[in-house]
C-alpha cells in the first residue's frame, strides 16, 4: 500500500467520490448491450428446429428466447439485439410484437440474416454500427440463472476485454446422453488458467484435447514467462457467455486486412484464441477505443493514477497491460447453467 499524507489521501477520497457519482453505474446507467445470437446450427435441438427457430422451441411452457431476454431484464440490461436468419424472422417478429412483455424501458432490436445459420464472426461484423458499448454476447443454446451483476462487476473492475463465462462440471447432473458422447468422440476442452495476486483467473489457453495431442498448439516461453501461475482445468464446459469490450468488434473487422490474410476466425473461439496469444502483446493497443460513456465520465489521469496507487499495491512496478482475456468460473454453488437437452420440451408447437 502506498503511504499518502492526511491532506492527499482526503484529496483522493474527494477525487475518488467525484468518479464515483458521475459514472453511468451510479447514475443509473448501464453501459452494457447484448447480442443473442441464434444463427448458429445444434445439432441437439433436432428435430424441434425443422419446424420454428431454434430461440422458440418451447422449454415448458415459454421460447427459449422468452427466458433468455427475461433474464437479461432482470439485470437491466435493456439494449438487447436478436439474431435471426431470414426464414424464420417474421415468427420471431410475431413473438415479439404479440406474446413478448418487455419493460417499457427495453428496446428489442430483430436483426436478420439471409442464411438460416451463418458464421459468428460474420453476425458480430454486422453489428459494427450498431454496437456502441460494452456488450453481453449470447450463443443461442444458453440457458441461464447466473447473477449477470457479479460477473459484470469482476468484468469491469479488471478492465476485461473480454471475460469468458465456464461452468464445472458436477458429476451428479452429467446428462448420460452427453456422457456417452464425450466417451465415443472422446473430446473435451482444455482451459490453461493464469492466477496472479488478486485472484484473478487469467485465460491463457482454450483448446480441444485433439487439437494439443496432434501438437496443433504451442505456446512461446516468452508467453509463459508472463503468467504468474498456470493450471490446467479439464474439469470445465462453455456456457455460451461472453462479456466484450466494445473495441473488439474494431479489432474483429480490420483484423484479417491487417494480417495480410493469415487470420480470419470465422466463430467466437476462433477469435478467442488470437486474443489469448496475442493479449500481452503491444500491438492490439491500436484497436482499443473508448466508448462514448467512457469519454463521458471518464476521469483525469492524475485521479486515475491515485486511484489506482490505492487500489493496486503492484501499481507502477508492472509493464502496461491492457488487453486481458479472463475467465470466470461458475461453480456448483454459485450459479446454475442448464444445458438445453436437460430440460423438458413440451407444446412443440405453440409459436410454430
Amino acid at each position: 500500500m502506498v503511504d499518502l499524507s492526511a491532506e492527499e489521501e482526503q484529496n483522493v477520497i474527494h477525487d475518488i467520490k467525484k468518479v464515483v457519482t458521475k459514472s453511468p453505474k451510479a447514475r443509473g446507467e448501464n453501459k452494457f448491450q447484448a447480442v443473442i445470437n441464434h444463427t448458429i446450427e445444434y445439432s441437439y435441438m433436432y428435430p424441434f428446429s425443422n419446424y420454428t427457430s431454434h430461440c422458440l422451441v418451447p422449454i415448458g411452457c415459454k421460447p427459449l428466447l422468452s427466458y433468455q431476454l427475461e433474464h437479461l431484464e432482470a439485470h437491466d440490461i435493456n439494449d438487447i439485439f436478436v439474431v435471426i436468419g431470414k426464414k424464420h424472422s417474421q415468427k420471431v417478429q410475431k413473438f415479439l410484437k404479440g406474446f413478448f412483455q418487455a419493460k417499457p424501458e427495453t428496446q428489442i432490436h430483430l436483426v436478420t440474416t439471409e442464411m438460416e445459420f451463418d458464421e459468428e464472426c460474420n453476425v458480430l461484423k454486422l453489428l459494427k454500427e450498431k454496437i456502441t458499448s460494452d456488450f453481453v454476447y449470447v450463443q443461442g443454446h444458453c440457458l441461464t440463472d447466473l447473477s449477470l451483476l457479479k460477473v459484470i462487476d469482476y468484468h469491469v473492475a479488471n478492465d476485461s476485454a473480454c471475460t469468458v463465462i465456464a461452468k464445472e462440471w458436477d458429476s451428479n447432473f452429467k446428462p448420460k446422453f452427453f456422457v456417452e458422447q464425450c466417451k465415443i468422440e472422446n473430446r473435451y476442452q482444455i482451459y490453461g488458467v493464469s492466477q496472479d495476486h488478486k485472484q484473478v483467473q487469467r485465460l491463457v489457453l482454450k483448446k480441444e484435447n485433439t487439437v494439443i495431442e496432434q501438437n496443433k498448439h504451442r505456446m512461446h516461453k516468452s508467453f509463459l514467462k508472463n503468467c504468474k501461475s498456470f493450471v490446467t482445468r479439464t474439469d470445465l464446459s462453455d456456457t455460451g457467455l461472453f462479456f466484450c469490450k466494445f473495441w473488439l468488434l474494431n479489432l474483429l473487422c480490420k483484423i484479417k486486412e491487417d494480417t495480410n490474410g493469415q487470420v480470419d476466425p470465422v466463430n467466437i473461439d476462433e477469435f478467442l484464441n488470437f486474443l489469448i496469444k496475442n493479449q500481452y502483446k503491444k500491438k492490439l493497443y491500436s484497436y482499443i477505443v473508448p466508448t462514448q460513456a467512457e469519454k463521458r465520465y471518464e476521469a483525469s489521469e492524475d485521479i486515475a493514477e491515485a486511484i489506482s496507487k490505492i487500489m493496486d499495491p503492484y501499481y507502477g512496478k508492472k509493464e502496461e497491460d491492457r488487453v486481458k482475456v479472463l475467465l470466470y468460473v461458475v461453480t456448483n454453488e454459485s450459479g446454475e447453467q442448464y444445458p438445453l437437452y436437460h430440460q423438458t420440451i413440451s407444446n412443440v408447437r405453440s409459436f410454430m
